[in-house]
């Protein structure tokens, strides 16, 4: 636990100037699949687990609470949502591509996470979800999902009212916390 934590924008107009893409640069594509393959083969080599993977934990909105912390970017989709849609555009362009990497692995699952809920449900209207995350998932999931791989997608907290996304975007597991309603 580390209580000293700043928000590393002074104002939301300096948040809303950020591109993903420069900001974080790109990585070459043989190195996330070499690194890819890695982690899964250290999975086959210390765990007994049935299903091994690697993947992706800052997907979408994961990644923007990572970037941003949860009080600005709370600031930045409720107050400058159609600017922060943006932002949310070059993101995605930066994300995509360890999706596009993982689809050219030799690894037959990969867990997409995305913490997309608190307990009490989503954090915003499933509307601002449903216009500005789930697409761009469904988009980064495709290469995976046409590359012949199984992808099993985990987000915290009570995801109930997005069940019927889950089921949009196309894959072949839900984990869930408890909170959610699993016989829905």
């Amino acid at each position: 636990f580390n209580d000293q934590i700043s928000c590393p924008f002074a104002s939301p107009e300096e948040a809303l100037a950020l591109d993903p893409c420069r900001e974080y640069g790109e990585f070459a594509q043989a190195e996330l699949i070499r690194r890819f393959e890695e982690h899964y083969q250290k999975e086959l080599a210390h765990s007994d687990y049935p299903a091994r993977m690697s993947g992706v934990y800052i997907s979408m909105f994961s990644g923007l609470i990572e970037i941003y912390g949860f009080e600005m970017l709370l600031l930045l989709l409720g107050m400058y949502p159609k600017e922060f849609g943006k932002v949310i555009d070059g993101y995605y362009r930066w994300v995509k591509q360890f999706f596009d990497a993982y689809a050219k692995t030799d690894i037959p699952v990969m867990m997409v996470h995305d913490d997309l809920c608190w307990t009490e449900g989503p954090v915003t209207h499933p509307e601002w979800y449903r216009q500005y995350i789930f697409p761009y998932l469904k988009k980064l999931i495709a290469p995976v999902k046409a590359a012949g791989k199984k992808v099993i997608f985990t987000s915290d907290g009570t995801i109930d009212v997005f069940f019927d996304d889950f089921v949009n975007l196309g894959i072949d597991m839900l984990v869930m916390e408890p909170t959610s309603d699993i016989r829905e």
